[in-house]
């Protein structure tokens, strides 16, 4: 393997692990936390909570016109401009941007309250906790602007302390509140967790000593413009995209039980939470990391095969024992209560192999500014993934929704892979398309051990694919990247 190509794989490496060790911490503070939810709320408390989280965000992407996501492609470019007072001026362009947008989210959550109490839970019981989640809308776009900054600079460490005290300040906020007032204390602890979030990245991004200029009309006219219209697309996408799972969380409570909502809820959870890890990691420094060599083929392709093999790479050894020890995780996390989404959550496993492919592609959508591509191809899987998740509910429970997860993410992943080979010329490196073969074979084989066979035959068996999985995963890392040597060196400058 060339020296370059061991530094670009190291580099993606470290970027993911980064992340990745900030998600480690991340996820212990939701462990605790949703170990509270379950012992104090329960599942139909968690269900509530699910709903009310679910409003919030499908009104953030119906008024946050993507900013977020828009704008670190911008503040990116600036900053690699070495132009720093118009990066500056860029930076004042998405903070008066943001607390507009932010104004209209609360202000139409706030006017909405009565509406949505009925539509999400058939009464009007919910009216205040509405009006009380709808200033979380504000906080929630203050805070998406400061994380859009220290993105769009690349200040890789800054973002992790941030993304640690967050999640640490959500835990202590959260658990006195659900304990002194249980279910009427949910939309409370969520529009407290959001203010408090928005302080501490306010308070983080003071360090960077970003002056505070006049609004420039003609870096508005460049910059915030582009965002907007980027952004504009983006945030439909996500508006179609999160309104689909707000429905299909709004179907399951008038066909079912609040309480299956609830399971539903802690299901993704673990799914998106816990073995999404790899993920969470990944969006943080990859997409501007593309975003600076979108223009040319070569590179840009070179870094979506790199960060998707190390994904899977990462992902094969956390799936495999993530599978085996399932039931033990649910009853750690939550309850004994919440045992039924195992099922679901076993199926949805499966397509987390798919996921790391369509997610790394996706971003050359991003990466590009193609914001119409973007959303039309958003479009397009929104509608087969409500479909899906419809139909999967009806005729299986539960159950049928993970069964939904795998053919969606298949789909979306020839989706995906056809509109970047056609329209960015993407290809393929063999060296990807082993590991991934290798990984779903892993995975499948390990499905089937834990969904057919019995006890001790299972641990058994299952032991010995994870043991298989790790080597296979170690070996290839090590390959790539050099940890062996790279640890090596570290104890001999001890």
């Amino acid at each position: 393997m060339e020296q370059s190509d061991k530094k670009s794989y190291s580099k993606a490496l470290k970027a993911t692990t980064i992340f990745g060790g900030v998600q480690v911490f991340v996820i212990l503070f939701q462990i605790i936390k949703s170990k509270a939810v379950a012992v104090f709320l329960g599942a139909t408390g968690m269900g509530i909570l699910g709903l009310l989280n679910q409003a919030v965000t499908f009104i953030s992407s119906l008024t946050n016109f993507g900013l977020e996501a828009s704008a670190v492609k911008n503040i990116s470019n600036a900053s690699s401009s070495d132009d720093k007072d118009y990066l500056h001026k860029t930076i004042a362009v998405l903070r008066r941007l943001v607390f507009f947008t932010g104004m209209f989210g609360f202000l139409l959550c706030l006017a909405l309250s009565p509406l949505l109490s009925k539509i999400v839970f058939k009464d009007s019981n919910y009216v205040l906790g509405f009006v009380t989640v709808s200033a979380t809308l504000l906080f929630l776009q203050l805070t998406s602007g400061q994380y859009a900054v220290i993105q769009g600079l690349r200040m890789t460490k800054l973002l992790a302390k941030v993304t640690i005290l967050n999640a640490f300040s959500g835990l202590i906020i959260s658990l006195p509140i659900y304990f002194l007032y249980g279910v009427d204390g949910i939309p409370a602890s969520i529009t407290i967790s959001a203010f408090v979030t928005y302080l501490i990245t306010l308070f983080v991004t003071k360090t960077l000593n970003i002056p505070k200029i006049p609004y420039d009309k003609e870096v508005f006219k460049e910059e915030g413009i582009s965002m907007l219209k980027m952004g504009f697309l983006l945030s439909m996408s996500g508006l179609i995209s999160i309104g689909s799972s707000f429905l299909v969380r709004i179907y399951i409570t008038h066909t079912g039980t609040i309480a299956d909502v609830g399971l539903y809820t802690a299901g993704f959870a673990i799914i998106e939470g816990y073995v999404g890890i790899i993920f969470a990691a990944m969006a943080k420094d990859y997409y501007p990391r593309l975003a600076m060599v979108a223009k040319n083929v070569i590179e840009r392709n070179r870094e979506v095969n790199q960060q998707t093999e190390i994904a899977i790479l990462l992902l094969i050894p956390i799936l495999t024992v993530f599978l085996l020890f399932l039931n033990l995780i649910i009853s750690i996390l939550y309850t004994k209560e919440f045992l039924g989404a195992v099922s679901m959550i076993q199926y949805a496993v499966l397509a987390m192999m798919l996921r790391a492919f369509s997610w790394s592609m996706g971003y050359l959508l991003l990466a590009k500014g193609d914001s119409k591509i973007f959303f039309w191809s958003e479009l397009l899987s929104t509608i087969y993934v409500l479909f899906l998740n419809l139909l999967g509910y009806k005729f299986f429970g539960l159950k049928g929704i993970g069964m939904a997860f795998v053919l969606i993410y298949l789909l979306h992943t020839v989706q995906i892979y056809l509109t970047t080979r056609l329209i960015y010329k993407f290809k393929l490196d063999s060296s990807l398309s082993i590991v991934f073969v290798v990984g779903t074979i892993l995975l499948l084989s390990q499905f089937l051990i834990v969904t057919q066979t019995d006890s001790w035959l299972k641990y058994s068996l299952g032991t010995g694919i994870c043991l298989i999985g790790f080597l296979y995963s170690f070996y290839n890392l090590n390959k790539k990247t050099g940890i062996v040597d790279f640890v090596k060196s570290k104890i001999k400058k001890k």
